[in-house]
């Protein structure tokens, strides 16, 4: 359906959310990326301070969680 192009290192983690509406994908670039799956839209970018190991939707779907390398837990508002 979609290629998504932007991360710069190791893309380590995706996650779809809840209405498989979108997808979350967490990289070694320290980049955490909302994309939207109908047209691969670019919706929202968090940079955190290291790589991230994993990203995880909350299951309402309004939330993204990313661990990070740097022991570091971020949770992104979505909407």
């Amino acid at each position: 359906m979609q290629t998504l192009c932007k991360h710069t290192e190791l893309v380590c983690s995706v996650a779809f959310n809840p209405t498989g509406e979108y997808i979350a994908s967490g990289s070694l670039d320290k980049c955490l990326y909302i994309w939207s799956v109908k047209d691969g839209t670019l919706i929202k970018t968090h940079k955190g301070n290291s790589g991230i190991n994993e990203v995880a939707w909350n299951s309402v779907g309004d939330k993204v969680a990313a661990c990070f390398e740097s022991k570091v837990v971020s949770v992104v508002d979505f909407m």
